[in-house]
């Protein structure tokens, strides 16, 4: 399973809603978390359960005392995992992820990407990489939205923004 630590907050300038760091728990040297960091060893996480208490998983720009005017979103990993019923062990699971982005408080750019363990239930499946298009650039808010109700965890890692102050 996954150890969920602290609240992001904010990083690199950008406040992470919704988003907690993640701490995979190991079995002998394997992560048991379904997904292995893209850099190793944590990650960020928002599940279910986290955005029932703090809303939509988003990265913005938009918080008290931001510097930032606009940050452009060009590329994160990410994969999911869910538990497997056999105790304190999750597996890879397939999922797809919305991803928007907002500038003015109107959605200017979108992407959707999919998540294929190489072996389903696989313990420790690398994570892969969603490379945003052109079209995510000068943005104020990014959200990354499940479409897989089944999948209980999103993993993210690496995130590349570029950031105008």
């Amino acid at each position: 399973p996954i150890v969920f630590l602290n609240d992001v907050g904010v990083e690199q300038s950008l406040f992470y809603n919704s988003w907690l760091l993640a701490d995979p728990v190991t079995v002998l040297g394997i992560s048991a978390s379904g997904v292995t960091a893209h850099t190793p060893p944590n990650a960020i996480a928002t599940s279910a359960e986290i955005q029932a208490l703090n809303g939509t998983p988003a990265i913005t720009s938009i918080y008290p005392g931001s510097k930032v005017k606009a940050f452009d979103f060009r590329s994160f990993w990410f994969g999911c995992s869910a538990p497997t019923g056999q105790g304190a062990v999750s597996a890879a699971k397939q999922c797809s992820v919305l991803v928007a982005g907002f500038r003015g408080g109107k959605e200017v750019a979108s992407g959707a990407f999919t998540f294929t363990p190489t072996v389903e239930e696989e313990l420790a499946d690398p994570m892969i990489e969603a490379v945003l298009d052109g079209g995510f650039v000068g943005l104020q808010n990014v959200t990354l939205v499940q479409v897989d109700t089944v999948t209980e965890v999103l993993l993210v890692d690496s995130v590349s923004t570029v950031i105008y102050t």
